[in-house]
């Protein structure tokens, strides 16, 4: 039976497997991008020359031709010196979206002076002195340039386009990505551009740039990336052809729709459905790049540029965009549109075929039929479980390695291995949950008996299960029904057992919730205890707040009585407790004989707790508390009660009510209360009655919503009583208690 159970779970989890790999979400995706960008930083392109240069304005070129911007007319003089020195094609990937305020009448205009900036542009017209907007506009109308602009998502002006595009199958303008305008270059700038394409690098769901769109979509019109336009310039085409397909030209399982490649002149780019291409890093190399300053200076040499497409851009600090490649932490779009168009040229691309999905998929089936159906933990050994486990995950680890290295594929090889493990894993975890589920339901029954964490700390340490026990400084809590017998009596046995269970249960669940320990019930009583097994350094101050919801849980009890019908006709007057507080050293550990024994608490600490529970019906109080335990936690709400003798004991003790917590002990209510209860006690044990009786009115007006109107009629009985019989001269204001 246990294993068609590993088999069904087996099965479940190929099945959600598959499931998840067909929905891909982005953590998924992330994690396949995380393994793509670590193989290219294992094994990186190999930088080869390719007619493609950086031309960089760097910090340098900045420090000796100006801060950026530049003027439009130190840009035109870098254009006319890359065509001069022969660059066959200048990507500029910079976009001029503004006019240029240094120039001459832009300063002019600028000027607050009306009159003067009159005369100084009517000086400036008979002069002819050019715009620089226009210097630069000439410097690109000879050819060769290509201009850039940046797409957004709010409407704007359509760029130029200079491109035209032809395509086989489905309409590829439905995959790329879209946009609904773009930041342009000044209209004359672009007119006079041989071409215009996007600058636009997205980083995927890891954080990391993977892979440059080639084409966007703005406003229902294709337009080419800055990379596949300097291309195109570059050998004089006028045509970009693209290949697409839709799901009804599909076969293949899990064959994503969508573009499978591009052609740009004379040279094929393999594309993912978008449109994007897959990058192929190698890193920065400094053969690449150029400073724009060296360019500028007049002992440049042509031949670095003869010839090539000439990639302008910006990596001075802050100046530019940048995104993380898997092998640069700060790239510029430069570097990014560089490294594209010489995969290109070089025809060296890493692919993700539209059928990698359908094989990842397939093999994922497979392997997990494998799995299930071998069953490998029952047939083997844990040891030959793992190793053949450890082969068929180095074995996808393998083959997807040996694909990118020869290849350039990029195939996944975690999910499939990672579905797989979780169905290998499945089969072991089947014997552990039997095994674990035979093992609660001892522990279950264990714990019926002693509290939980006992059976835990037995299940780690069995040594302790012996006779035998510690001293230790514990918390003791006794807590009985009042007018249970009245309750019964209504009651037949089983209804009686019913309702104490619920009562015992209610109450179970406030000790344990507060680090309790349940030592046994005793009919309709209940005696915990703090401290122990487990060691609990605010063990008093946890007994307190448990005595303190204890009370405060009984009217809530009541309402779900009288809510239910099982109960209606009957008159129980509402649940009330007696409950006993006391710290001190106690004994605990197993106590009882070699054949039975229990884990309990012996000494007088317990016993003492047991009469204070008993005295609260004698103080008309529901907690009492000794004076061991009120001196760990002053800054509760409490009242002293009495000095009293218990029954059995020779020595007096101090007794408190347990009113409330530290929040209600710092009510100006409790304080004043507090003050004028004191007062009394300090007047009754002078002997001083008519001051105590006096004293005894105040702090009934004082009570307000504090019930100690059973405490204060105790005293007025006594204080009569004394009054007519005084207790002489020795008396030590001890009260001789005569119940338990």
């Amino acid at each position: 039976m246990r294993r068609w159970h590993g088999i069904v779970v087996g099965l479940l989890i190929l099945a959600a497997g598959v499931g998840v790999r067909f929905q891909d979400p982005e953590p998924l995706q992330a994690l396949r991008l995380m393994v793509f960008g670590a193989y290219q930083r294992l094994q990186p392109r190999i930088y080869q020359p390719a007619p493609v240069r950086i031309i960089d304005i760097d910090e340098e070129s900045l420090q000796r031709h100006g801060q950026w911007p530049w003027p439009r007319t130190v840009i035109a003089r870098l254009i006319d010196r890359l065509r001069d020195s022969g660059a066959a094609t200048i990507v500029m990937d910079i976009v001029f979206a503004e006019v240029d305020r240094t120039s001459p009448i832009q300063v002019v205009r600028s000027l607050p002076d009306l009159e003067k900036r009159a005369a100084i542009l009517s000086a400036l017209q008979d002069i002819d002195l050019p715009d620089n907007d226009d210097v630069l506009a000439k410097a690109i109308v000879p050819g060769g340039v290509v201009t850039g602009f940046a797409p957004i998502n709010r409407p704007s002006p359509l760029p130029n386009r200079v491109t035209t595009f032809a395509f086989v199958g489905a309409d590829p303008l439905h995959f790329v990505p879209a946009f609904g305008g773009a930041i342009v270059n000044l209209p004359d700038l672009e007119k006079s551009a041989a071409g215009n394409g996007a600058i636009y690098a997205q980083s995927d769901v890891d954080g990391v740039f993977h892979r440059l769109p080639l084409f966007v979509n703005i406003r229902g019109e294709m337009y080419p990336s800055l990379a596949a336009e300097g291309l195109r310039v570059g050998q004089g085409a006028a045509t970009l052809m693209l290949r697409s397909s839709d799901q009804r030209d599909l076969e293949s399982l899990g064959t994503a729709a969508g573009i499978s490649k591009a052609k740009i002149g004379a040279f094929v780019v393999p594309t993912d459905p978008n449109g994007r291409m897959w990058l192929y890093d190698t890193g920065r190399v400094p053969e690449r790049t150029i400073p724009a300053w060296e360019v500028l200076d007049g002992n440049f040499d042509p031949s670095r540029v003869e010839g090539m497409i000439a990639v302008v851009g910006v990596s001075a600090e802050g100046l530019s965009d940048v995104v993380a490649t898997p092998l640069i932490p700060r790239a510029t779009g430069a570097e990014l549109n560089a490294q594209a168009m010489e995969q290109i040229l070089l025809q060296d691309f890493l692919q993700r075929p539209l059928w990698a999905k359908g094989g990842e998929v397939l093999y994922l089936i497979l392997l997990g039929l494998a799995l299930t159906t071998a069953f490998l933990v029952d047939r083997f050994g844990a040891v030959m479980s793992t190793v053949l486990g450890g082969v068929l995950v180095a074995a996808g680890v393998a083959i997807s390695w040996w694909a990118y290295a020869q290849h350039g594929l990029l195939l996944d090889p975690v999910y499939p291995v990672l579905i797989g493990t979780a169905i290998y894993l499945s089969n072991s975890i089947m014997k552990y949950i039997v095994s674990e589920a035979q093992r609660k339901e001892v522990r279950g029954a264990f714990s019926q008996y002693v509290a939980p964490a006992l059976v835990d700390e037995l299940a780690r340490n069995p040594s302790a299960l012996k006779l035998g026990g510690e001293n230790r400084q514990m918390t003791v809590l006794f807590c009985d029904v009042r007018n249970f017998t009245a309750i019964s009596e209504q009651l037949d046995p089983e209804g009686l057992t019913h309702l104490l269970n619920r009562f015992l249960t209610v109450m179970t669940r406030l000790i344990l919730s507060r680090r309790g320990t349940i030592d046994k019930y005793m009919g309709d009583a209940i005696m915990a205890f703090w401290n122990a097994p487990l060691p609990d350094q605010d063990h008093v101050r946890n007994a307190c707040a448990t005595a303190l919801a204890m009370v405060g849980a009984l009217p809530d009890f009541d309402e779900e009585l009288k809510a239910d019908t099982q109960y209606n006709g009957f008159d129980f007057g509402g649940f009330r407790c007696g409950i006993g507080l006391n710290t001190g050293p106690c004994l605990v550990g197993n106590m009882g004989s070699e054949q039975r024994f229990d884990y309990s608490v012996l000494g007088n600490t317990v016993n003492m707790a047991s009469r204070f529970e008993g005295q609260c019906k004698t103080y008309g109080v529901p907690i009492i508390v000794g004076e061991s335990t009120h001196d760990e936690v002053t800054d509760f709400a409490m009242l002293e009660l009495d000095l009293v003798r218990v029954v059995g004991k020779r020595e007096a003790t101090r007794i408190f009510a347990l009113l409330g917590d530290d929040e209600t002990a710092r009510t100006e209510h409790f304080e004043n209360l507090h003050r004028e209860h004191t007062a009394l006690l300090s007047a009754y044990r002078q002997q001083h009655w008519d001051i105590a009786q006096k004293q005894l009115e105040i702090c009934r007006r004082q009570m307000g919503e504090i019930d100690l109107g059973g405490l204060y009629d105790l005293y007025l009985d006594r204080l009569v009583a004394y009054m007519a019989e005084p207790p002489g001269a020795d008396w030590d204001g001890v009260f001789d208690a005569k119940t338990k």
